[in-house]
Protein backbone atom coordinates (compact mmCIF):
# COMPACT_ATOMS: atom_id res chain seq x y z
CA UNK A 1 0.00 0.00 0.00
CA UNK A 2 2.83 2.68 0.80
CA UNK A 3 4.19 2.03 -2.96
CA UNK A 4 0.12 2.81 -3.84
CA UNK A 5 0.41 6.52 -1.98
CA UNK A 6 0.71 9.51 -4.22
CA UNK A 7 3.78 10.91 -5.54
CA UNK A 8 2.94 14.15 -5.37
CA UNK A 9 4.69 16.78 -2.50
CA UNK A 10 2.66 17.64 0.49
CA UNK A 11 0.47 19.66 0.27
CA UNK A 12 0.14 19.55 -3.31
CA UNK A 13 -3.33 18.22 -4.74
CA UNK A 14 -2.73 15.05 -6.11
CA UNK A 15 -5.03 12.71 -8.93
CA UNK A 16 -7.27 14.21 -11.73
CA UNK A 17 -7.46 17.58 -10.15
CA UNK A 18 -3.51 18.06 -10.05
CA UNK A 19 -3.32 16.75 -13.83
CA UNK A 20 -5.87 19.05 -15.21
CA UNK A 21 -4.83 22.26 -13.25
CA UNK A 22 -1.06 21.06 -13.28
CA UNK A 23 1.32 24.03 -15.31
CA UNK A 24 -1.96 26.36 -15.01
CA UNK A 25 -1.67 27.36 -11.34
CA UNK A 26 -1.74 31.12 -11.82
CA UNK A 27 -3.88 30.80 -14.80
CA UNK A 28 -6.77 28.78 -13.23
CA UNK A 29 -6.39 31.18 -9.99
CA UNK A 30 -7.12 33.98 -12.29
CA UNK A 31 -10.05 33.03 -13.62
CA UNK A 32 -11.50 31.25 -10.64
CA UNK A 33 -11.23 35.02 -8.90
CA UNK A 34 -13.22 36.63 -12.16
CA UNK A 35 -15.43 34.13 -11.93
CA UNK A 36 -16.25 35.03 -8.23
CA UNK A 37 -15.89 38.75 -9.13
CA UNK A 38 -18.64 38.34 -12.32
CA UNK A 39 -21.11 36.25 -9.97
CA UNK A 40 -21.02 39.06 -7.15
CA UNK A 41 -21.13 41.84 -9.88
CA UNK A 42 -24.10 39.99 -11.23
CA UNK A 43 -25.97 39.63 -7.76
CA UNK A 44 -25.20 43.25 -7.12
CA UNK A 45 -26.66 44.48 -10.51
CA UNK A 46 -30.01 42.05 -9.37
CA UNK A 47 -30.25 43.47 -6.45
CA UNK A 48 -30.28 47.07 -7.84
CA UNK A 49 -33.28 46.36 -10.40
CA UNK A 50 -35.24 44.11 -8.05
CA UNK A 51 -35.32 47.15 -5.39
CA UNK A 52 -35.74 49.51 -8.95
CA UNK A 53 -38.64 47.37 -9.67
CA UNK A 54 -40.16 46.77 -6.53
CA UNK A 55 -38.93 49.64 -4.07
CA UNK A 56 -39.42 49.06 -0.10
CA UNK A 57 -42.62 51.34 1.01
CA UNK A 58 -41.82 54.38 3.40
CA UNK A 59 -43.27 54.31 7.07
CA UNK A 60 -46.21 56.28 7.30
CA UNK A 61 -46.70 58.23 10.34
CA UNK A 62 -48.92 61.24 11.19
CA UNK A 63 -46.90 64.46 11.21
CA UNK A 64 -47.96 67.12 13.67
CA UNK A 65 -47.03 70.88 13.88
CA UNK A 66 -47.51 72.79 16.75
CA UNK A 67 -47.50 76.63 16.18
CA UNK A 68 -47.09 79.38 19.07
CA UNK A 69 -50.69 80.83 19.52
CA UNK A 70 -49.56 84.32 19.48
CA UNK A 71 -48.14 83.98 16.04
CA UNK A 72 -51.43 82.75 14.82
CA UNK A 73 -53.36 85.10 16.83
CA UNK A 74 -51.39 88.04 14.31
CA UNK A 75 -52.00 86.02 11.13
CA UNK A 76 -56.13 86.01 12.07
CA UNK A 77 -56.07 89.15 12.83
CA UNK A 78 -54.30 90.65 10.09
CA UNK A 79 -56.49 88.50 7.69
CA UNK A 80 -59.84 89.87 9.01
CA UNK A 81 -58.98 93.89 8.98
CA UNK A 82 -57.54 93.12 5.35
CA UNK A 83 -60.81 91.44 4.59
CA UNK A 84 -62.74 94.33 6.61
CA UNK A 85 -61.03 96.54 4.43
CA UNK A 86 -61.78 94.93 1.17
CA UNK A 87 -65.33 94.27 1.53
CA UNK A 88 -65.64 98.25 2.87
CA UNK A 89 -64.07 99.24 -0.42
CA UNK A 90 -66.36 96.99 -2.72
CA UNK A 91 -69.13 97.95 -0.75
CA UNK A 92 -68.40 101.58 -1.67
CA UNK A 93 -67.89 101.10 -5.48
CA UNK A 94 -71.32 99.27 -5.99
CA UNK A 95 -73.29 102.05 -4.31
Amino acid sequence: MADEASTAPRGQPSGLLAERFEGRGAASMIRMFLIVVALGVLLLAGGVVYLGMFPPNPPQHAVEKTLPIDKVQTQMQGQTQTQGQTQTQTQGQTH
